[in-house]
């Protein structure tokens, strides 16, 4: 796969699905990868786009040569995680969330807003936790589709599948989420929409902000076992 002039095409299609071998563990027991023949007709890719891709993983660390020219896998450093995972998910919606509302403000359409408040009120009616996350997450999705951006959304939607993983729900379960009143904070939501409503996307940034930093406030309360 070479353009008109000689040069490697598709060098970034090879390197992620060389990403996707190491992820599925295609390397034999030693750790040694398939040779750079039978990658290239195994991927499909020219020799010269698999070797620029493979570069790429050497710089990272994640694959190494021996004197035989011989490719094997790193196994990864382990990291011990700075947070919990509660902690984890509100950190990365802190840096996600603000900027999907305020594009929310810029471009959500009047269905957009009615179906907002319908989520808000039927959050702030549940008597449950399993309620509340199912209206919550719903609202909080629909401020993201609202945003009219399909890569925000693809981060949002990886966020919401932690989110309904066992590790964010175990530990506010334990932390006995249920007994703790505003939890969500509710009344939030009401401030957020109105200003995605009023298109103005500073203080929708803003609202969202306030809201998940509360939250986080709550959670880490509750997961610390100081709730009241």
């Amino acid at each position: 796969m070479t353009d008109a002039g000689g040069e490697p095409k598709h060098s970034g299609r090879a390197l992620a699905a060389l990403r996707g071998l190491l992820a599925a563990g295609l390397e034999r027991p030693d750790g040694r990868l398939p040779s750079e023949p039978t990658l290239e007709k195994r991927l499909g890719f020219s020799r010269q786009a698999l070797r620029r891709a493979l570069e790429v993983l050497e710089a990272e660390g994640l694959v190494w040569r021996n004197r035989a020219d011989a490719l094997f896998v790193n196994l990864p450093e382990r990291r011990d995680a700075p947070l919990s995972p509660v902690g984890g998910i509100l950190e990365a919606r802190l840096r996600l969330e603000p900027e999907l509302a305020a594009l929310a403000a810029l471009r959500a359409r009047p269905e957009d807003l009615r179906l907002m408040r319908l989520c808000a009120r039927r959050e702030k009616a549940a008597g449950d936790l399993d309620a509340r996350e199912l209206w919550d997450g719903a609202l909080h999705r629909l401020i993201a589709v609202a945003a009219a951006n399909p890569g925000l959304l693809a981060a949002f939607e990886a966020l919401a599948a932690a989110r309904a993983g066992d590790a964010w729900r175990g530990a506010l379960e334990a932390a006995d989420w249920r007994q703790v009143s505003g939890l969500h904070g509710v009344g939030d939501h009401e401030t957020l929409i109105d200003a995605i409503a009023g298109g103005d996307p500073e203080a929708a940034a803003a609202a969202m902000r306030a809201h998940l930093l509360t939250v986080a406030e709550r959670a880490a309360a509750l997961v610390e076992g100081r709730a009241r």
